[in-house]
């Protein structure tokens, strides 16, 4: 690096350590209960925190924009309503001070070892920590996802047939949500709870839908909506042929997951076989020079 690269990083990095220094100081013991309550399984360094929560209010950031927003939707989904606010709060505090963290440390050991490759290194290893928070979220919601579109069928078969037998929509509701406690039974004992509180059947289809958020979850609901009025008989003819829609659903995903196994099965097969082949070739080749 010339001189003028190496004072330029130089007073950016000093820039930053001192922003670093200055949440640090000003955040101290100020948000010990936040931080004693996010769980170390869960993040890493969480003591780190401190700098985000002390950023956020200090620069007034307004995590009800439309950007925060759609993060809130995906953590309502895994974490629920009451929680979900709380939880976006912490994971924006992280990705602050993981970024904060790690960019004065890799100008300061970009200009001992004299690279500047660790100067773009250090801002790629922050951009990475920060979207990894947001990684395992959208990972935990695909696994939910997964988990509720596992079990529809299933339950779609057993509520057409409770139904045709005569009971009605909410015996039919009651009887199954109670038979498991995968992810789909849970939210169906949610809704359940609801209508047993106040809550209208409609409403509490309106949020078992919301809170699953999966579009053939919200198929569903949209056809029980639409054939109560119609009576029990065409109720349990819909649920019938959803039923199928969605067990042949099922096999195409089942299909889908087998071929994507396969194809990143080819990569670690490739990886061993060039690695044989450079076993084998390399020595030959030493031995004819």
């Amino acid at each position: 690096m010339t001189l003028r690269i190496k004072i330029v990083i130089l007073i950016i990095g000093l820039l930053f350590t001192l922003f670093w220094l200055y949440l640090m100081i000003v955040s101290k013991e100020k948000y010990e209960e936040q931080i004693a309550d996010i769980d170390s399984d869960e993040y890493f360094l969480p003591g780190l925190f401190q700098i985000g929560f002390c950023a956020i209010e200090k620069f007034n950031l307004d995590l009800h924009n439309s950007y925060f927003q759609k993060k809130l939707k995906n953590l309502i989904e895994i974490k629920g309503q009451e929680d979900a606010e709380y939880f976006l709060y912490v994971n924006v505090a992280g990705q602050i001070s993981y970024v904060l963290t790690i960019i004065p440390i890799g100008m300061m050991f970009a200009l001992i070892v004299d690279s500047i490759e660790i100067v773009v290194l250090s801002f790629v290893c922050g951009l990475i920590l920060a979207y990894y928070i947001d990684y395992t979220v959208l990972q935990a919601v695909n696994n939910r996802h997964e988990n509720l579109l596992k079990d529809l069928p299933t339950v779609l078969s057993k509520m057409a047939l409770l139904i045709n037998t005569g009971l009605i929509l909410k015996e039919a509701w009651a009887k199954i949500a109670f038979n498991s406690n995968h992810e789909l039974y849970l939210e169906m004992q949610k809704a359940e709870d609801e209508m047993n509180n106040g809550f209208s059947t409609h409403e509490a289809l309106m949020n078992f839908s919301k809170q699953c958020n999966v579009k053939e979850i919200k198929k569903f609901i949209s056809v029980i909506e639409q054939n109560l009025e119609k009576g029990s008989g065409e109720l349990a003819k819909s649920l019938r042929e959803l039923s199928e829609e969605s067990w042949n659903e099922k096999k195409q995903r089942t299909i889908q997951k087998g071929a994507a196994a396969d194809s990143k099965l080819l990569i670690p097969t490739g990886i061993i076989f060039m690695g044989i082949l450079i076993v084998i070739i390399v020595p030959l080749f030493t031995n004819m020079f």
